[in-house]
């Protein structure tokens, strides 16, 4: 009696991986109707148009910013980024399982005008 050995990769009959929707993954594929709502607004919204976004109010124009392929973000954008991370860390602590210390650019600009 022989046997075949087969890899749990290959193995029709081993069961599927589900993907992780929690797990960070800059490269997924971004949902083409929230695409084209985000294209549409930036074309149709007024510029004094003002969207709420967690602690901030942020005009047209911000999210016109950061669009652009080149170019300076400045401290709001990278505020916002930050936040947004540390709320992603606080909702889904197993995501980014390491201990790490996200701080924000008041902090920064705090402490290289101190020392």
């Amino acid at each position: 009696m022989s046997l075949i050995l087969e890899s749990p990769s290959t193995n029709p009959k081993k069961r599927k991986k589900l993907h992780n929707v929690n797990a960070f993954d800059p490269f997924r594929k971004l949902d083409p109707a929230k695409v084209d709502d985000l294209e549409n607004w930036l074309v149709n919204a007024p510029d004094s148009e003002h969207v709420e976004m967690m602690l901030f109010t942020k005009s047209k124009s911000f999210f016109v910013e950061i669009q652009k392929q080149f170019g300076w973000l400045d401290s709001d954008n990278i505020d916002i980024a930050l936040l947004l991370m540390r709320a992603r860390i606080h909702t889904y602590p197993t995501v980014f399982p390491q201990d790490c210390a996200i701080l924000d650019c008041a902090f920064t600009n705090m402490c290289t005008k101190r020392f």
